[in-house]
């Protein structure tokens, strides 16, 4: 655990140093808010069921900003990759777990502060969300966020050290990000869409945060799946794209 700690306090010291991508990393939640969801929501009056489009694309906002920052910090492993940090990490008397988990916990801190904008942008000028369960849920926000941090840690670990150079990963992961985004019920109802969509949904991964998000922030009667079905399904996901992505770091280091 301390080891993990070790490299989470590392991880999050190198992106403190980079101001421009702090200064952007929540900026993002706070253009897409006041820019497409106060629009639609006070500009155009879009309410879904009881509640402001605001409050109701919430949610995947949140996931979005754990899943885009999750992806991309991929791009760090390769540059760690290429001016042999990486190989030093690894021969270290540390887990290659530690070094995954502690990546994993820098990524999901940077969300949860993100999420907590979003979360109070909502309150100030969205009209607040239900909050079902009261404290409850927003615990269970919290950890359903690192679960999916942690599963787009993988993916993006994955990515990386399969990409010969920076641009290959970035390409990658352009081209992933927004058609998954845009599938997920982030900014409509599942319910909502074609039936071909609707397929594209219900295996994508970012679907099945999202909906669990919302089931905790909003209520039951604004989500797809149950509970437990997303939840299961993201502890899924995260298991298989951390092994896969820790067995393809230590093979390609």
């Amino acid at each position: 655990m301390s080891d993990a700690l070790a490299v989470c306090e590392l991880e999050l010291t190198r992106t403190w140093q980079s101001r421009a991508a702090v200064l952007a990393a929540f900026i993002t939640p706070l253009a897409w808010l006041l820019l497409f969801g106060l629009a639609f929501d006070q500009g155009l009056g879009v309410r879904v069921g009881a509640i402001g489009y605001m409050a109701f694309i919430s949610p995947g906002l949140v996931a979005m900003l754990g899943t885009f920052s999750s992806l991309g910090s991929g791009q760090g492993i390769g540059r760690d990759r290429d001016t042999g940090f990486l190989k030093e990490m690894l021969v270290a008397p540390v887990s290659r777990l530690s070094l995954v988990a502690g990546r994993g916990m820098s990524v999901a801190l940077l969300a949860l502060g993100q999420a907590l904008l979003v979360l109070v942008l909502v309150a100030l000028v969205g009209g607040g969300l239900p909050l079902p369960y009261g404290a409850l849920s927003v615990l269970g926000a919290a950890a359903v966020l690192g679960l999916l941090c942690m599963g787009f840690l993988g993916a993006g670990l994955a990515i990386a050290v399969r990409s010969p150079n920076a641009t290959t990963y970035q390409a990658t992961i352009g081209v992933l990000t927004l058609p998954m985004f845009f599938l997920s019920g982030a900014l409509v109802p599942i319910s909502k869409m074609p039936a071909a969509l609707q397929a594209a949904a219900y295996v994508n991964p970012m679907a099945y945060g999202i909906d669990a998000l919302r089931t905790l922030l909003l209520g039951e009667a604004y989500s797809a799946f149950p509970l437990p079905l997303a939840v299961l399904a993201l502890c899924g996901f995260a298991l298989f794209t951390l092994g896969f992505g820790a067995r393809n770091l230590t093979a390609k280091a």
